[in-house]
């Protein structure tokens, strides 16, 4: 049910927002019973045709919501210049190199 944002099978991590920019769920209005809901997130108001998504999607670098070419840009900008960035950390190693340029290509390209 998307317009209540009641989303079973959404990982932890993971926000119900507006698709038209208006009454975004952020996540302080919901909550997550590991024990008696398996971990699922179900959002508590109404979104407007909200959508579930990540709240920190990895790889997404320019945080748009979406994996693309613009990413991958941005971490070899990243790397390039010596700087960190836990989302460009795709391997989850500690350390942002070609690795984790190959394994984001590999994820937009799936």
């Amino acid at each position: 049910n998307p317009a209540g944002c009641f989303q079973t099978g959404c990982d932890e991590g993971y926000e119900c927002i507006a698709t038209n920019g208006e009454n975004a769920c952020t996540p302080s209005s919901c909550f997550c019973d590991e024990t008696e809901l398996g971990g699922n997130w179900f959002c508590t108001e109404d979104c407007n045709g909200g959508i579930c998504q990540p709240t920190n999607l990895v790889g997404d670098l320019n945080n748009d919501g979406t994996l693309n070419v613009i990413d991958v840009v941005s971490l070899v900008n990243i790397i390039l210049n010596n700087n960190w960035n836990q989302s460009g950390d795709i391997n989850n190693d500690g350390a942002l190199n070609v690795i984790d340029v190959v394994m984001l290509v590999s994820i937009i390209l799936e």
